[in-house]
């Protein structure tokens, strides 16, 4: 069985719209991988975002990945920690060894910081 990533593609944008994160994230993941699209880490981030947002688990990790090693969006130690910590409240595989591993990097002002996003997010 051959893969039509452009075929998916359109269907994950038609349950996307109805705000299905999971799709969300699975576009994000095709422009990740360059599957059906032109490969782009930022427009991975921006879905990887909009399906954390919605609390999908996988997108948080993926998206704290993308943070961390700065595919697609700035850097950002603190931001990554967060996202790995939205994912980790949700049993995401890794994400709590990963968050954990972060914080061992980031000073006391950084995770300050961290819990104060976190804590905002999570509101």
């Amino acid at each position: 069985m051959t893969l039509n990533y452009g075929e998916a593609m359109h269907w994950y944008k038609a349950a996307a719209a109805q705000g299905h994160a999971k799709a969300m994230y699975d576009i994000g993941t095709l422009f990740e991988n360059g599957q059906g699209v032109e490969r782009s880490m930022p427009d991975a981030a921006r879905w990887y975002r909009d399906a954390a947002e919605r609390h999908e688990p996988a997108a948080a990790h993926s998206f704290a990945i993308l943070y961390e090693t700065g595919q697609g969006v700035e850097p950002d130690k603190v931001e990554a920690w967060v996202w790995f910590s939205i994912a980790a409240e949700k049993e995401f595989p890794g994400a709590s060894q990963s968050r954990e591993a972060l914080g061992a990097q980031l000073s006391t002002p950084e995770m300050e910081r961290a819990r104060q996003l976190l804590a905002q997010r999570t509101a």
